[in-house]
């Protein structure tokens, strides 16, 4: 599906994803729970955990992700739900860095201890750890 990034995603340069390439990423088990929105041009996917603690304790881990690898998502939530809308807002279509985030998003919830409590945790994960089901 995809390659591994180098070093972080900030190495890389905005590449445009082709329809073909889209649809073959989101039918791997890592993306099947995301959609692609032909009329908004937005990737996006809906999480629903079993508290808001661990809805913020997700939304912290994947800001900090976003904003080491200088990319960000727009990101709603209600109580223990988050909906993730992903668009390179310079060029109005999914790219590679997109692709990356829902990997991470998909990597923080497949981490994520299921009697967690405490919002304050923020889920490490290893770039490895990303590509473990694509």
């Amino acid at each position: 599906m995809l390659d591994k990034p180098y070093k972080g995603l900030h190495k890389f340069k905005f590449r445009y994803i082709r329809p073909t390439e889209l649809k073959n990423a989101l039918a791997t088990p890592a993306l099947r729970n995301w959609v692609y929105n032909s009329k908004t041009c937005f990737l996006t996917r809906r999480i629903e955990f079993a508290n808001f603690e661990q809805a913020v304790c997700f939304m912290s881990s994947f800001a900090k992700y976003q904003f080491e690898n200088f990319h960000h998502a727009v990101i709603d939530n209600v109580y223990n739900k988050v909906d993730i809308r992903l668009v390179d807002i310079e060029t109005e279509n999914v790219t590679d860095k997109d692709l990356y985030l829902a990997l991470a998003a998909e990597t923080i919830v497949r981490k994520m201890p299921s009697d967690l409590k405490d919002f304050r945790k923020v889920i490490e994960f290893s770039e490895e750890e990303m590509f473990q089901d694509t």
